[in-house]
């Protein structure tokens, strides 16, 4: 699976991954440490990096209200839900990935459905790390990863 899908798996939700913040200073921008910059900013920004705290700004939320209301970081590990679907703990976009594919990925606040045409339905979801899910012999060469979405839909 990762000789084929190295980019989707190397950091699949991004700068979310590794993502720790010692303080927010709003919901796009924090201080963190530069011992805990995210791998996908340590490749970019290694010539300009300090050993002491760095400022992180984003055109994304970093944080949002969670479930209890209160501001969480953006968290895309995926849990498995009651209904044994997948979504992400804490996610920019609430999106639901299924436990079998034939019962289609959702987003439940934009009421849109997505079916894989002629994939098997009774397939079932299988994790690989904590924010990948995929599908596996949905056709006879291929395997369909399925991962949150940063800030929404992607082709």
């Amino acid at each position: 699976m990762q000789a084929v899908f190295p980019s989707l798996l190397e950091s699949p939700a991004g700068i979310f991954d590794d993502l720790r913040v010692e303080r927010f200073l709003s919901d796009r921008a924090a201080i963190i440490s530069a011992e805990n910059v995210p791998d996908v900013l340590d490749e970019a920004a290694s010539d300009r990096m300090s050993s002491g705290p760095m400022l992180l700004e984003s055109t994304v939320p970093l944080r949002l209200a969670g479930t209890g209301g209160d501001l969480e970081e953006v968290d895309l590990q995926l849990e498995t839900e009651d209904g044994g679907e997948l979504a992400p703990a804490n996610p920019l976009v609430d999106v639901k990935i299924p436990d079998e594919l034939g019962e289609g990925l959702t987003l439940p606040g934009a009421a849109v459905g997505i079916q894989l045409a002629g994939a098997p339905a009774d397939r079932s979801a299988s994790l690989l790390g904590d924010s990948v899910a995929f599908y596996p012999n949905v056709a006879q060469t291929r395997i369909s990863p399925s991962r949150p979405p940063r800030a929404g839909l992607r082709p």
